[in-house]
């Protein structure tokens, strides 16, 4: 059950940082990322899905 419960917590708070994280990439705000870092952009997206859905998968882990 503990591991449900954080894993449920990471899940949230990936989930933030992926909005946050989009909202980087569309720019207009105070932080904003240029067109040229296009590698970095791409890997904050690729690392924040991935630990969504690592952290997912415990949810149906047989423990």
């Amino acid at each position: 059950m503990p591991l449900v419960v954080i894993s449920a917590t990471v899940c949230v708070l990936f989930m933030l940082f992926l909005a946050v994280d989009i909202q980087k990439i569309l720019g207009g705000r105070k932080y904003e990322i240029s067109p040229e870092d296009y590698v970095y952009a791409a890997l904050m997206l690729f690392v924040d899905i991935y630990e969504i859905f690592i952290h997912m998968l415990d949810f149906y882990r047989d423990d």
